[in-house]
């Protein structure tokens, strides 16, 4: 039996920053907007799992090495 832990999942990883990389909050409407294309992809068959808040730098590296550590 696979472990559901290693099978790989298609995965993008935002993080809002402004032009020098400091952190910064996202726009107010973002959720509204998150909500709008999540409800346009499940009308064509898609599922998400969505999580958000904030991370550490050290998370984003961490997937960003995951993610392509076989690119």
């Amino acid at each position: 039996m696979i472990d559901k832990r290693d099978i790989t999942y298609y995965t993008i990883a935002m993080r809002y920053t402004t032009e020098t990389g400091e952190p910064c909050n996202p726009p107010p409407h973002i959720m509204e907007r998150l909500a709008m294309t999540m409800s346009a992809l499940h009308e064509i068959g898609f599922a998400m799992d969505v999580i958000y808040g904030q991370a550490t730098d050290k998370t984003f590296i961490k997937m960003d090495k995951e993610m392509n550590e076989d690119a």
